[in-house]
């Protein structure tokens, strides 16, 4: 996807573009896939495509528990424990156990939340 496409929405500036993470148009600053590579296998027709090594989920440490609550998203919760809604999948990361992150927002689950991460 080409980066005009996306955009920041911050003090009433729309237009302003997202700028590439270091060079590489595929990733943003503060993307979980920041020290991802990019990499460009051949595929059945011998085209090269640029696309993403999979991501190695870092192992978690200084978890607490949460006990999910009716109507609570992922969303909702990375803001109030990391402050930035975006950072829903740090608590996915956390918890493999459960892959759809539906099933994990039952009332009552037990969830764990991990620390922040600086990407």
């Amino acid at each position: 996807m080409c980066a005009r496409f996306y955009h920041r929405f911050e003090k009433g500036r729309a237009d302003t573009p997202v700028r590439p993470y270091e060079g590489n148009e595929m990733i943003y600053k503060g993307s979980r896939y920041t020290r991802t590579e990019v990499i460009a296998p051949e595929n059945a027709e011998g085209k090269t495509p640029r696309v993403l090594e999979i991501r190695e989920i870092p192992e978690t440490t200084g978890v607490f528990e949460h006990i999910v609550s009716e109507g609570e998203r992922l969303d909702h919760l990375a803001h109030r424990f990391y402050g930035d809604p975006k950072k829903y999948w740090l608590i996915l990361d956390t918890n493999l156990d459960e892959l759809n992150p539906f099933h994990l927002l039952k009332p009552g689950r037990r969830i764990r939340v991990p620390q922040n991460r600086i990407v």
